[in-house]
């Protein structure tokens, strides 16, 4: 690098460079760049001049760093901000679409990524850029006056890649926290009325915001709801019983003072909750007497009951009525490979590439795939308890939580099915699964 650079390096000053550098590329690289720059192709004075000023390897690398976005144009410097804000990797497009938001023509957007791209500070993995994680610190504090802008411009690009379903991973955390930082609430609880939401490493890190529009007067009721919800679907998911039973008071006092903005879907998510927290105290005759009444408003074959039945399954689960939540949950999941139009031999041995494939021409619901899921992986738990044998149910729910995107359930269901490889002496097949 040194010698690309036109600077002549001797044997110690080499091994000095190494020990200031850490041998590292991404500083070696710019170490080049700033001795025929800033130091008249001198290594030697380069490496004097940084250990005069610090006496630390890890400082000394920071200040290589410091020395080149000083010596970056705003240009460049602005297009590293906007990476660094991005986090995730972009396209080209999608960079010269929010460089647009700075009022960075795409000319100029292109000569800044040239000039990073010199200095080693931007990466490409395929088509998409991003930026030396060392540098993103630093990138942020050369950003353009009005950040807000760009965020809500990366929240729309975002978006778009989302909903268009071909999303990098990590592109998801990112949204929601932009959702949050820049006050699109309503989009927010949109996000958190999926399924897939609660199956993000993220969606715990969102209960302050949504415990501010929970308790929040001026917002609107249905908003209010929506993140009592969100919040008692976390608290049960983190088996928190206490703060779960709290939270079902405050959605059924908030149910009770707005009797009239309630429909079908939040008279639905309130008895869900309500019966979950009667099997937690073990009220059986009242987690019963709530399905019945709920049962009684959703039609046959519905999203609604097939919700409200999983719910009765699962709540004999909490009661440790095995038997019966095992009965109810194959049954809710023949229902849900009804409704996806599949039958139990369309499955087996069949990989999650060519299920995706039937399901995908018919445009499954992913929160579908996800539910049967949950109905096989609730018989495997039963089983489990019973102590008996549950077949195929942990293969077929990994395949289908695999299809709905949710990797924490993936991980987790994932373990069983290991189990059951090694039960039958499949040593290759579970090491193979483990990879």
């Amino acid at each position: 690098m040194f010698a690309d650079a036109e600077c002549p390096v001797d044997r110690p000053t080499a091994e000095r460079l190494v020990t200031l550098t850490g041998g590292l590329p991404l500083y070696v690289c710019n170490a080049a760049t700033l001795t025929r720059t800033h130091y008249d192709h001198d290594a030697a004075s380069l490496c004097t001049e940084l250990s005069h000023r610090c006496h630390s390897v890890p400082s000394v690398q920071d200040l290589i760093l410091e020395e080149v976005f000083a010596s970056l144009d705003p240009t460049a410097r602005t297009v590293a901000f906007l990476l660094a804000t991005a986090e995730v990797p972009l396209t080209n497009q999608e960079l010269q679409r929010l460089a647009q938001a700075a009022e960075l023509s795409g000319p100029d957007c292109a000569r800044g990524m040239r000039t990073l791209t010199a200095f080693a500070i931007t990466q490409r993995t395929g088509r998409l850029i991003t930026l030396h994680d060392a540098t993103r610190s630093l990138a942020t504090e050369y950003g353009p006056g009005s950040h807000l802008t760009i965020e809500h411009a990366l929240s729309r690009i975002l978006r778009e890649s989302i909903e268009g379903g071909s999303a990098p991973v990590g592109r998801l955390a990112k949204w929601a926290m932009l959702l949050a930082r820049t006050d699109q609430t309503e989009q927010l609880l949109e996000l958190a009325s999926h399924d897939l939401f609660f199956e993000q490493s993220f969606s715990a890190d969102l209960a302050p915001i949504l415990t501010a529009v929970a308790t929040d007067k001026d917002a609107a009721p249905v908003s209010r709801f929506d993140a009592l919800n969100a919040l008692a679907l976390l608290a049960h998911a983190a088996d928190e019983t206490a703060d779960h039973g709290r939270l079902v008071d405050d959605l059924a006092a908030l149910a009770a003072a707005h009797p009239a903005q309630w429909g079908a879907r939040e008279r639905l998510v309130l008895a869900t909750h309500q019966m979950i927290q009667h099997a937690a105290t073990g009220d059986l005759g009242a987690m019963n007497t709530t399905y019945l009444a709920t049962r009684s408003e959703t039609a046959e074959n519905s999203v609604a009951r097939r919700i409200l039945r999983y719910t009765q399954a699962q709540c004999f689960f909490i009661a440790g009525r095995y038997e019966q939540s095992n009965i109810l949950a194959m049954d809710v999941a023949e229902a849900y490979l009804d409704h996806l139009g599949l039958k139990p031999e369309d499955i087996l041995g069949v990989g999650v590439e060519e299920l995706g494939g039937r399901l995908g021409q018919q445009g499954t619901d992913l929160d579908d795939c996800k539910r049967l899921a949950d109905c096989l992986a609730l018989t495997v738990r039963c089983k489990r308890e019973l102590d008996e044998h549950h077949g195929l149910a942990a293969l077929h729910a990994m395949k289908f939580f695999h299809l709905a995107g949710a990797w924490r359930s993936v991980v987790t269901i994932g373990q069983e099915v290991v189990d059951d490889f090694v039960e039958i002496g499949g040593l290759q097949e579970a090491l193979q699964l483990l990879e």
